[in-house]
């Protein structure tokens, strides 16, 4: 952590010890303040990224245990390497959420790239681009057009996604 440790390390720990009470035995971390039944998938590699950071941080296990716990999660519910894709999130039930978001996408590329393959690497970008980068066209005040390319948070073909919806 880059940050002072004597002054902000108490409070890391204290933060961590509130998201160890989320994880469920699975390993997922409940979505406390949108929807304690869920799942998403973006903050819980957030709390996976946290876990990792604290462990370095304190050298104490525990954290790495939370970490494992929550990557297992990840790669058990959340990941499909043969398909290059990632759920939003899964629900209390098991069901999943399948609309496409980009965040769970460039988080595990950002923060877990030592745990994932260069072949799973490659279909995640891959999927990344595919469903998230959008080309807009617009008319500058002196008139000319540009276009340009920008990540879009959803996937603008799906017609599943709602605004508002949680985790979106």
């Amino acid at each position: 952590m880059q940050v002072n440790p004597e002054k902000y390390l108490p409070y890391a720990v204290l933060v961590a010890e509130g998201l160890l009470k989320m994880q469920d035995p699975s390993g997922g971390i409940r979505d406390g303040n949108r929807n304690p039944n869920r799942v998403n998938t973006e903050p819980h590699m957030s709390c996976y990224a946290f876990f990792r950071e604290l462990a370095a941080a304190t050298g104490d296990r525990k954290w790495n245990r939370a970490a494992d716990k929550a990557w297992r999660w990840f790669e058990k519910k959340a990941l499909n390497e043969k398909e290059g894709t990632v759920l939003r999130g899964v629900w209390e039930s098991g069901e999943p959420d399948l609309v496409h978001a980009t965040d769970v996408y460039t988080w595990p590329i950002a923060m877990a790239a030592d745990r994932l393959s260069l072949s799973t690497l490659r279909k995640l970008i891959a999927t990344f681009e595919r469903r998230s980068l959008v080309r807009i066209t617009f008319t500058r005040p002196d008139r000319r057009q540009v276009t340009v390319v920008l990540p879009d948070f959803t996937d603008p073909e799906d017609l599943r996604r709602a605004p508002g919806s949680a985790g979106g």
